[in-house]
């Protein structure tokens, strides 16, 4: 039985993904938004075949896990420091705390045009960003 129902779901999620193909090739070929925004199904995967022999794929996946690392260590050192000092310091538990707490309701998106306005588009913005989305959480 517990075959049938492995078989079942590959079938509805293979299902899903062509139907989702279907639809996107469907709405690229109505012409509604220009090809840079919408690029077709067929020419995103022959980039993705390429980028994977070029090495341009893996060389993106490296930088972003480069920032991804850089960033939650930066927010495990801080958050772990001040969630400590917090520990041990009754007022800046009760001032600092809900504060942190309060920062952590505001999604990570919401920082990012905020960020961009004050670091650029750069690979310091990004970290940043990740700093700010685990340090809450750490802290």
């Amino acid at each position: 039985m517990k075959k049938k129902n492995a078989a079942l779901r590959i079938i509805y999620q293979l299902t899903f993904y062509f139907a989702l193909a279907f639809i996107w090739l469907s709405v690229f070929q109505t012409g509604l938004f220009p090809a840079d925004i919408l690029p077709s199904p067929i020419r995103v995967f022959e980039w993705i075949y390429h980028s994977l022999g070029d090495l341009s794929f893996w060389y993106g996946i490296l930088c972003s896990m480069g920032r991804i690392i850089l960033g939650y260590t930066i927010a495990f050192v801080l958050g772990v420091s001040v969630g400590i000092v917090m520990s041990q310091n009754r007022f800046l538990d009760l001032t600092l705390g809900p504060f942190i707490v309060s920062l952590q309701t505001v999604p990570n998106i919401c920082w990012v045009p905020l960020l961009t306005l004050w670091f650029g588009a750069s690979n310091l913005a990004i970290v940043v960003n990740v700093i700010l989305g685990s340090f809450l959480a750490i802290a």
